[in-house]
This record gives structure tokens, C-alpha cells and sequence, in this order.
């Protein structure tokens, strides 16, 4: 499996050189966008009690159409939450993540979820 950190347009890569990331990733180049297509970004907003928050992004392997009710993709996206931010004693934390971009699947992008805790 390939890991992408970051997803730019067919351009970008042609002006920047980068046609040949299709050989690093065992793949055509015209089937790159097909393999940038397995990935969303997703906004992750952590929030805790004493006032701490953090954002951040990240690129997350896109959920397979059979999992619809996306149980495992949000399974996979918690687990990257959290910053390990510790307030004290008593620790209330609210994580929310939602899907910014995703390729071709952009009745993904708004998804949302959040977990409290």
C-alpha cells in the first residue's frame, strides 16, 4: 500500500517534474490520479476543557464503498485524534474531523463525526 502526504493536481506534478512518482509508486502516471482517488484529507479540530486546541490535517485511506455507513473509516479517524494535551487532573475533550477533499468522490467532502471524551 502507498502512502501519499500530499495530493496535488496532474499540473502541478507535470510543471514540478514529478511524472516518474508513477514508477516510486509501481503505477503509470495516468493512473496516478486513480491511486490519489484511495485518499481524503481530513481537518482534525481538538478541543479541551482548559482552553488548548489544536488542528492539523491529514490524508487518511478513503472507505471502501462496501463499509456505508463508514464505521471503519470513522474508526480509522479517531484513532488519529487527540494530541495526547494533558490539562490536569480532570481532562474533557471534544475531537471533531471532517473530510475537506476527496478527489473524485466529492460526496464525501462534508462528511463530519465527533467524539467527546
Amino acid at each position: 500500500m502507498c502512502r501519499l502526504v500530499y495530493v496535488a493536481p496532474q499540473s502541478t506534478w507535470d510543471s514540478l517534474g514529478l511524472t516518474a512518482l508513477g514508477e516510486s509508486l509501481n503505477a503509470p502516471a495516468d493512473e496516478i490520479g486513480v491511486i490519489m482517488h484511495k485518499f481524503v484529507t481530513v481537518l482534525i479540530e481538538n478541543s479541551y476543557e482548559c482552553g488548548f486546541e489544536e488542528t492539523h490535517t491529514v490524508q487518511v485511506e478513503a472507505p471502501s464503498p462496501e463499509d456505508y455507513n463508514l464505521i471503519d473509516f470513522w474508526e480509522k479517524v479517531h484513532d488519529l485524534t487527540g494530541t495526547g494535551h494533558d490539562c490536569g487532573e480532570r481532562e474533557d475533550a471534544l475531537y471533531e474531523v471532517r473530510i475537506t477533499e476527496a478527489g473524485g468522490r466529492s460526496y464525501l467532502v462534508g462528511l463530519s463525526m465527533g467524539w467527546q471524551g
